[in-house]
């Protein structure tokens, strides 16, 4: 992410939350494919503001209408979306029961520093400069940052030896929540890990 595009297609995962009794909604925040170019380019220089903005405003329509209870709200979100659902995790503490994240960034600035080449490109796209050239970019777009107002409990899933997820920046983020569960995967696991990340969701949030 952030360019990519849900439409309506089979999810297995969705599917799992849906046969236990959960709605189950995905949003297309700003900087979404398919919606113009416009929509898709509004969060450059300044990611993880509009996206959490765009999020909350989802989850309020869904409390609204009566198809989410106000205090059974899950959030759960993989790379991009899951450094989006820590960060909107600290930005809008009162609106979750519970938060997931998968392969999340929480430190955008540590990210850089960890990256190859190619890494460093793509994240200097997204913010419009290094982390020198844009320091409050990087620091409001990073979950780390407002990791203390964080209310909700967290589980984070995270591999090790993944080059595009500081697993030393998540480690801090873990020491500076009250409340998280971190579980170390394996990079690149097929699809019996995919099967068991599912059931540790689902214990987490059951439990």
């Amino acid at each position: 992410g952030p360019q990519a595009v849900m439409t309506e297609r089979f999810s297995p995962a969705a599917q799992a939350w849906l046969d236990h009794g959960c709605a189950y909604c995905t949003i297309n925040y700003r900087g979404s494919t398919s919606f113009g170019q416009a929509f898709q380019t509004a969060i450059h220089e300044e990611p993880g503001q509009l996206e959490c903005d765009d999020i909350a405003a989802g989850v309020r329509w869904l409390m609204a209408e009566g198809i989410a209870q106000a205090d059974g709200l899950v959030l759960w979100g993989e790379g991009y979306g899951g450094s989006l659902a820590l960060l909107t995790a600290g930005k809008e503490p009162t609106l979750w029961a519970a938060v997931i994240a998968e392969s999340a960034v929480v430190d955008w600035s540590q990210q850089y520093r960890e990256s190859d080449e190619s890494g460093q490109t793509r994240i200097r796209a997204l913010f419009g400069g290094t982390p020198q050239e844009k320091p409050a970019q990087y620091q409001q777009a990073s979950p780390l940052t407002c990791a203390q107002s964080v209310s909700a409990p967290v589980l984070a899933m995270q591999a090790e030896a993944d080059p595009r997820c500081s697993a030393a920046a998540m480690r801090r983020y873990g020491d500076a929540l009250r409340a998280v569960q971190l579980h170390w995967v394996e990079a690149g696991g097929g699809i019996e890990q995919r099967i068991e990340q599912q059931r540790l969701m689902m214990q987490f949030v059951y439990d």
